[in-house]
């Protein structure tokens, strides 16, 4: 369900609300989380159901395109929120935030045009929390060793600033060839590897938080500006409506950073099934043509 009004001819409000739901994961068909009533000896198991809801606007403002969007993602019955970790108790999930998109909009400014970049950014600022789920910590042999109530933590790979900026020059070389450089920055704070919240980084690489991507910070009083150090090029040379070149080099500067550990959990550290940190990809050039027939 979703609405939209027209402020003026450059502004638009909307909002929506929306309802999902999905099957539990493979991993999260244990039958020792669940009550086997079926006459076939199948396991008894919801569905998780979602609800998104938003608001937001966007429009043009002089020579800026811009949209800003508040949500709020609630989701119930998640019964294996991540690799491996079955809860005992299903749980309630919400996750709510604001995302932000602007960039130079110069159709009307074709002076400008010719001699500025175009620039874009997007941010986008979450928080998510478990409301209810109790996990179990179980032996090899299934006996009980702990049960952990997860209530108030954060859900694993959510960070909380997630920010890109870049900018983008077109120069008309003669009639339909163009020349396209582009420059773009990345940057996402620090966010939990799993739904414990493990701060510490063990001796195997399975637990720890995933560390902010690389950047510089400059003190500026109360907060910090932060300037982010992964940047990735491109170009693109259009000849023709048919043919074009393009090349890109992705983590221009070669920084080496933790990516994840999407196939780790701290319930089972052996190599058989935890694989450690994931190393991010370092610097990847490639080039190419492509060809319309």
């Amino acid at each position: 369900l979703g609405a939209s009004y027209d402020l003026s001819p450059q502004h638009n409000i909307f909002l929506g609300t929306h309802s999902g739901f999905t099957p539990p994961s493979s991993s999260g068909l244990n039958p020792n989380l669940y009550e086997v009533n079926s006459e076939d000896g199948g396991l008894d198991v919801e569905a998780e159901e979602s609800w998104n809801t938003e608001i937001g606007m966007r429009g043009i403002l002089g020579i800026l395109q811009y949209e800003a969007v508040l949500f709020q993602l609630d989701i119930e019955n998640q019964s294996s929120p991540e690799r491996s970790t079955l809860l005992a108790v299903p749980a309630r999930t919400q996750s709510r935030g604001i995302e932000s998109f602007v960039s130079t909009h110069m159709d009307k400014f074709d002076d400008w045009k010719k001699h500025i970049p175009e620039f874009h950014m997007s941010y986008t600022l979450m928080k998510s929390e478990v409301r209810d789920g109790i996990l179990e910590k179980r032996d090899a042999s299934g006996a009980l060793i702990e049960s952990v109530n997860l209530k108030g933590n954060e859900l694993s790979y959510v960070p909380r600033h997630n920010v890109h900026f870049g900018f983008s020059k077109s120069i008309g070389l003669k009639e339909d060839q163009v020349l396209t450089f582009r420059a773009d920055w990345h940057y996402k704070s620090s966010a939990y590897s799993d739904i414990q919240n493990v701060e510490k980084t063990d001796n195997l690489g399975v637990t720890g938080k995933i560390p902010a991507t690389p950047h510089q910070e400059i003190p500026m009083g109360d907060f910090s500006i932060i300037l982010p150090e992964l940047l990735d090029l491109s170009t693109q040379f259009q000849y023709n409506s048919q043919f074009e070149i393009f090349a890109s080099i992705k983590n221009v500067y070669g920084k080496k950073f933790i990516g994840s550990r999407l196939h780790s959990t701290p319930l089972k550290k052996s190599a058989s099934q935890s694989s450690g940190i994931i190393a991010a990809p370092g610097r990847q050039a490639q080039a190419g043509v492509r060809y319309k027939f």
